[in-house]
């Protein structure tokens, strides 16, 4: 897929070796119809591993983030439109008692694997944010700075929250019987994730921290 190839190619800044490593997770996640939780942690943590224990990253890795962190700000506003489209499409399923179609399924799908996908991008600028580092060397000076500890534990945590609740109503959509049940358990789950998600992003109005709407590449 296309996403999972920038971020691929991206990721060859820090080290050529571990792209297509990279690659193939990001791939196999988009493909995965039965991802749960632990499943999709797993995958991203071990694909993180490889960049947090690269010692010299230099310019290279200078660039690598600034495009990855570009592509980040990109994904959220996807991420954003396919929830929204995926609830629309829930409640209105729900209070008109319609079937559960197969293309109602492809969003719910679809939605949940854009959210992985913004996860593992996320844990790639995590591990190699000159904030993080910041963050994670200078624990009890940052906590007192604004910008650091948002990034550093709000922002990260929260947003990790919000994946985990669409995961987890993604996976439980898909075992109930009735069309009725699985909109409903969809616009439940995926609001909630949607809130706690809208929250965390650091828009420009927001009175935590403030970043531009788009990043240029």
């Amino acid at each position: 897929m296309a996403i999972a190839y920038i971020v691929g190619h991206c990721s060859s800044f820090v080290c050529r070796y571990y792209c297509s490593i990279c690659t193939f997770f990001i791939s196999s996640l988009c493909c995965m119809r039965h991802c749960s939780c632990l499943m999709v942690f797993l995958q991203s943590a071990f694909c993180v591993y490889f960049f947090s224990n690269k010692k010299n990253y230099g310019d290279k890795s200078i660039k690598m983030y600034s495009k990855l962190l570009a592509v980040h700000s990109l994904l959220r506003w996807l991420v954003l439109v396919s929830l929204l489209y995926s609830i629309y499409r829930a409640y209105k399923g729900w209070f008109t008692s319609k079937s559960f179609s197969t293309f109602d399924n492809s969003v719910r799908h679809i939605t949940a694997t854009i959210a992985h996908i913004q996860l593992i991008a996320g844990l790639l600028l995590y591990f190699i944010s000159p904030v993080i580092k910041y963050f994670l060397n200078n624990f009890k000076d940052a906590v007192h700075e604004r910008p650091i500890l948002f990034f550093g534990m709000e922002h990260s945590t929260m947003m990790l929250a919000a994946i985990i609740i669409i995961t987890i109503g993604s996976a439980s959509a898909k075992r109930k019987n009735t069309g009725k049940e699985e909109f409903k358990t969809i616009a439940i789950w995926f609001s909630i994730g949607l809130l706690v998600i809208l929250i965390s992003i650091p828009w420009p109005f927001s009175p935590l921290v403030s970043r531009p709407y788009f990043r240029a590449f």
